[in-house]
């Protein structure tokens, strides 16, 4: 009772196994991605549009980790760092559950609590940083920012830096083609 059924189109499939395995059972083995969707592990790396996350910020966030790993800034096992209040944060947290990331948020409690949990389910470690009383001012964006560069400085970790990253503009590409 109070539950509807829905069938799930086919060019639909890819994305609703990653979020129901990534929700249920905290990842999915990459095999088990052709296995239960009947198509090939490309399929991934092709999800792009509404498919993908339904927000542009996950091409933008697929497009920069993409990246980096390809040069050697993001290596196999490492974290990825951002701040953000929420949009980016989840587009992340989505994209580095399905490559295989950990993934560290610096967030605060002026921010969703929606946002967090979203992050949080798809296994993102989320830090929050305290408001002046949930106010987002440019005090707490400063020091949101100065946190995620301590984090990042670790080693085995790479900060995405959203505003400055240029490597995440190309998963914009497609969008625009579309349109």
């Amino acid at each position: 009772p109070g539950q509807t059924i829905e069938d799930i189109a086919r060019a639909e499939l890819p994305f609703e196994y990653m979020l129901n395995a990534l929700r249920l059972r905290e990842g999915f083995e990459l095999p088990q991605f052709t296995e239960r969707t009947g198509l090939p592990l490309t399929r991934i790396q092709k999800l792009s549009g509404p498919a993908l996350a339904r927000n542009w910020g996950a091409s933008h966030a697929r497009a920069a980790i993409l990246a980096a790993a390809a040069d050697g800034r993001l290596t196999p096992g490492s974290t990825v760092v951002e701040y953000t209040a929420g949009t980016t944060g989840i587009s992340l947290a989505f994209v580095c559950a399905a490559l295989g990331y950990r993934l560290h948020i610096v967030f605060s409690d002026a921010f969703s609590d929606e946002k967090r949990r979203t992050m949080k389910a798809y296994g993102a470690t989320v830090e929050d940083i305290p408001s002046d009383e949930g106010r987002i001012n440019e005090a707490l964006i400063k020091s949101l920012i100065a946190r995620a560069g301590d984090v990042a400085a670790q080693p085995g970790h790479w900060w995405c830096d959203q505003l400055n990253n240029r490597d995440g503009a190309t998963g914009y590409l497609p969008m625009g083609e579309e349109i």
